[in-house]
């Protein structure tokens, strides 16, 4: 580099750096991502169902147990809730009785939501769904209840008779 364009070039630097006209950037930018993933959650708040055989009334026409809020739900996105029995009969020792003859039906809590649908279903052994939702929620519990059919215990010995109920929740 000769010694004109050494001074052209500093004489520029210096005209730059003390004319108050610095070129620096004005703005920046970031990428801001929120990532979702997928959750769903079920809660069963009371898990011990008990529906009492006390009178000849009961035998003939069946009994009703509601329990309140038992199922508490959070979801994301859409999802269903199903139910089953552990068995295809509650049981004491040998004795039998059908899961078949009780039918368990949720129903919302409080309020209303139009996406969403509740069915009653008899209990089987096979997963049975008995909510659908078409939309994510925020927390919302459900009242479960279980409804006997008359007559189905006659002749059946007195005691206990027993099988887990589990409750699930899955996307749809």
């Amino acid at each position: 580099m000769n010694k004109k364009t050494l001074i052209t070039a500093v004489v520029l630097t210096l005209s730059v750096l003390f004319s108050g006209k610095l070129i620096a950037q004005s703005t920046g930018t970031a990428t801001l991502n929120i990532k979702l993933a997928d959750a769903r959650a079920i809660a069963i708040t009371n898990n011990k169902i008990d529906l009492n055989f006390a009178s000849t009334s009961d035998y003939e026409n069946g009994v009703t147990t509601n329990v309140v809020n038992q199922i508490r739900v959070i979801s994301s996105g859409s999802f269903q809730v199903n139910v089953k029995s552990a068995t295809d009969n509650l049981s004491l020792g040998s004795d039998l009785i059908p899961a078949n003859t009780i039918t368990v039906t949720p129903t919302l809590s409080t309020g209303s939501i139009s996406e969403l649908s509740s069915f009653s279903q008899k209990l089987s052994s096979a997963n049975q769904q008995i909510i659908k939702c078409t939309k994510g929620t925020m927390p919302i519990s459900f009242n479960m209840e279980y409804k006997t059919e008359g007559g189905a215990y006659i002749g059946k010995a007195a005691g206990t008779y027993s099988t887990t109920v589990t409750y699930e929740i899955l996307p749809l």
